[in-house]
């Protein structure tokens, strides 16, 4: 009966296969990094970053709160706004530099055109699918396309920092 439980239990938790297609990516984009305002990143650091126009679209049909956007990218389960204060950090960066964050592939393979994060890098968890984008806590729906950079690479071309409420209330335009 156990061994039953088990085994089911053990395949419910498999995680479904990742989809084939992903958006191409530009040589050159604007991604974002969004955390808690005392989160710190260090050179080796990989950053979880969403692609800036991808994000801003959302946010000019949806107009979402603050609570609401880290809900989306995964970040949060209910849409109420934090007590922490949060960051947003735009880079500039070359696609070249960045990864994709699979769970099934974690060996530096190539997934549509980008190689995939090595090691434990992209497992899946609450926040990331594991199949290479964030999953909307409010539907459990596909949100944004997911990659990782290394800090040194996205911060090598420069960066803005905004608080979270004015870059959402500034987006939402």
């Amino acid at each position: 009966m156990i061994a039953a439980w088990l085994l089911a239990s053990a395949l419910a938790a498999e995680p479904a296969a990742c989809p084939e297609e992903y958006l191409p990516l530009p040589d050159q984009l604007s991604v974002v990094w969004v955390s808690p305002v005392r989160k710190r990143a260090h050179a080796k650091t990989l950053l979880p970053v969403v692609a800036t126009q991808d994000l801003r679209e959302w946010m000019a049909k949806e107009q979402p709160s603050v609570g609401r956007l880290l809900q989306r990218l995964g970040m949060r389960k209910k849409s109420k706004e934090p007590k922490r204060k949060y960051k947003v950090v735009i880079f500039d960066i070359r696609s070249g530099d960045l990864c994709r964050p699979m769970d099934t592939v974690n060996d530096g393979t190539g997934v549509s055109g980008l190689p995939s994060c090595l090691g434990g890098s992209g497992n899946a968890t609450r926040k990331y699918s594991g199949c290479g984008f964030t999953t909307d806590q409010k539907t459990g729906a596909r949100a944004f396309d997911l990659y990782r950079i290394p800090w040194a690479n996205a911060a090598s071309r420069g960066f803005c920092v905004f608080p979270a409420e004015r870059f959402v209330a500034e987006g939402s335009r």
